[in-house]
């Protein structure tokens, strides 16, 4: 079987990938080439693809799928309903939604500033578009626990890619840059990992 298309798809579908894995409902990526491989892997995992001719959108069922393209296309300010649909929480949402579409490069930025120590390190986003992170989204406030929660699972599962993928390197980046900030106890993931997947 054939892998994820790394070569062309973004450093931060790696943590798409693993916020998918951990448990959300879909990810959306851009995907500027390889669309075919894409597609070959996401059925390979029991996943849907939708792809607009820019994003491609994973979920686990072609309707949902269809619904996140449906939203991002709205001319309508849609930003909460998204975030939902990806799985967010909806307290980031809501202020994502706040600050409006032209407003979420800001609060990145943001929240790319805190000083973040313990396990709220584990919400740093500052590493994203590198595709060192745990979270796809902007954490609503350095003390968002649903993030923290999601941030903690998506570790769970880096850590277990870095010990078992074919082709380490990925996960084994996120789990050391965040290893130190909680204990990780092993998690099973909502759809299995094989070593020939999109671990190269």
């Amino acid at each position: 079987m054939t892998g994820f298309p790394w070569r062309t798809a973004p450093p931060s579908a790696a943590v798409d990938l693993l916020g998918l894995a951990a448990g959300r409902s879909a990810i959306r990526f851009r995907l500027p080439g390889d669309v075919d491989l894409a597609q070959q892997c996401a059925h390979a995992h029991g996943l849907s693809m939708e792809y607009d001719g820019t994003y491609a959108v994973w979920s686990r069922s072609e309707a949902h799928g269809r619904r996140v393209m449906q939203v991002d296309r709205s001319r309508t300010p849609h930003v909460a309903e998204l975030g939902d649909l990806l799985g967010y929480p909806s307290c980031c949402t809501n202020a994502a939604q706040a600050s409006g579409e032209a407003g979420i490069d800001a609060l990145a930025a943001a929240a790319s500033r805190w000083r973040l120590s313990g396990e709220r390190a584990l919400l740093d986003i500052s590493e994203y578009s590198g595709g060192v992170a745990l979270l796809s989204h902007v954490p609503c406030g350095p003390d968002c626990l649903e993030s923290v929660a999601q941030a903690r699972a998506a570790l769970a599962v880096a850590a277990r890619l870095a010990s078992t993928a074919a082709n380490p390197g990925r996960w084994q980046a996120i789990a050391t840059r965040f290893r130190d900030h909680t204990p990780v106890s092993p998690v099973r993931t909502t759809f299995p990992f094989s070593r020939t997947s999109f671990h190269k």
